[in-house]
């Protein structure tokens, strides 16, 4: 790529949403990037990782989020139905009742992901449009929502009930260099579940609002 080495590693945090900035960036340049609006008119939620890659130290993003939807209570293995994607799933699949919302941030070299589970508001689309159908015969269930029917949830009116209190919270901090399952990479301790420090107090109270921003109420 002209005026950018290769393998050089970045340290910013990336989504996939950055992807397609990052394409629009490099073929029609950053005014265009940053002011392309989706067929709704809304705006790119990603960003340009190109400054990332023309510097590695600069950190395009602060934080990245995931969110995961569920059916069932968080201590049950969630049903075939209940397991995909939130925004996919089969013709049966229950309302959600549950979302995980995730953000992770970079903190004096650790890598840390707080993840909070609120009850979850699903309102399906009116008039229905009964499930997300294949398009090529044995196609799996799992990518139905590729197919030109997707499944029903109305976006704009399902929320996660940021006014109750979460009900559960998880917290881990990494080495910021750590490869995942790699020498160093630390066990699945929930720094939410023990006494917490005031470190992790911290993280938790700048890290919970940031989802609550992301994700507004309707």
């Amino acid at each position: 790529m002209p005026g950018i080495k290769g393998g050089v590693i970045a340290n910013t945090l990336t989504s996939n949403i950055d992807i397609f900035p990052t394409v629009l960036d490099l073929v029609f340049g950053s005014e265009v990037a940053k002011n392309y609006r989706h067929p709704n008119g809304n705006p790119l939620r990603g960003k340009s990782l190109l400054p990332a890659l023309k510097n590695s130290t600069v950190m395009v993003n602060q934080y990245t989020f995931s969110r995961y939807g569920r059916c069932q209570p968080i201590n049950v293995i969630q049903t075939s139905a209940c397991a995909n994607d939130y925004r996919t799933g089969s013709c049966n699949r229950p309302l959600i009742s549950m979302m995980g919302h995730s953000v992770k941030t970079v903190k004096d070299n650790l890598s840390c992901t707080y993840v909070g589970w609120w009850p979850f508001h699903e309102i399906r689309l009116q008039p229905p449009l009964d499930c997300a159908k294949p398009t090529w015969p044995n196609q799996p269930p799992l990518l139905f929502s590729y197919g030109v029917v997707s499944p029903q949830i109305d976006l704009k009116h399902s929320y996660t009930d940021f006014k109750q209190a979460p009900i559960q919270e998880e917290l881990y901090c990494v080495a910021a260099n750590s490869t995942y399952g790699g020498v160093g990479y630390p066990n699945n301790n929930n720094l939410a579940l023990r006494p917490q420090t005031k470190q992790a107090d911290l993280l938790i109270s700048e890290l919970k609002p940031a989802i609550m921003a992301r994700y507004p109420q309707p």
